[in-house]
């Protein structure tokens, strides 16, 4: 056993090769070499991502506003046994209940404000003159929330309440306001309810 070891240290005692008289750092940053990068696959995914976003848009945009231009319309189905019924009728009269269509409209309507908000706040970071603040900016809009705008719905955030994701959300706040203090956990707990 002995003897193996020392045939292992002796292998590995070996001097190391010298990779750094290899190495050599881009003086540009590395942006000689766009011109390899720039394929023809990448401009049609690019085409593609922003037909995406487009189209996206237009499925949120059109029918929700004329749900809310239309009122809801003529709702032949009664809601009775819907849960935010009995909500409202516990603060307001039930008869005065806003109708699910309406609600829905006005949810996804307003899900899509805030990401384009959140694009929004992108853009002075992306004018700002320092270099990474700029690049960090970037990478924030386009890999987080332009993909987030080509893809939500009201059914997508559907999953966040199944109660597989509601369950430990719901634990990590409750452990967030023990750990972080009431005020920093009540901010997580309200966020969360929204």
């Amino acid at each position: 056993s002995r003897c193996g070891l020392s045939e292992v240290w002796a292998d590995f005692n070996k001097p190391l090769p010298d990779f750094f008289g290899d190495l050599h750092i881009a003086k540009d940053g590395g942006f000689s070499e766009i011109e390899v990068m720039l394929e023809p696959r990448r401009f049609l995914a690019a085409v593609l991502s922003s037909f995406s976003l487009v189209l996206n848009l237009f499925f949120i945009v059109y029918p929700n506003v004329q749900i809310l231009v239309d009122r809801g319309g003529d709702d032949q189905v009664e809601a009775k046994a819907m849960i935010s019924n009995y909500i409202w009728g516990a603060v307001a009269p039930a008869s005065s209940a806003p109708k699910p269509k309406i609600v829905l409209a006005c949810l996804e309507l307003g899900m899509l404000v805030f990401y384009t908000g959140k694009a929004l706040v992108a853009i002075p970071r992306i004018l700002r003159k320092q270099e990474a603040s700029r690049w960090h900016a970037w990478s924030y809009l386009l890999w987080d929330t332009i993909p987030t705008l080509s893809s939500f719905s009201a059914m997508k955030s559907l999953h966040y309440i199944t109660p597989k994701i509601l369950i430990p959300a719901t634990l990590h706040c409750v452990k967030k306001m023990r750990r972080g203090g009431s005020k920093y956990g009540l901010h997580l707990l309200g966020f969360f309810a929204l």
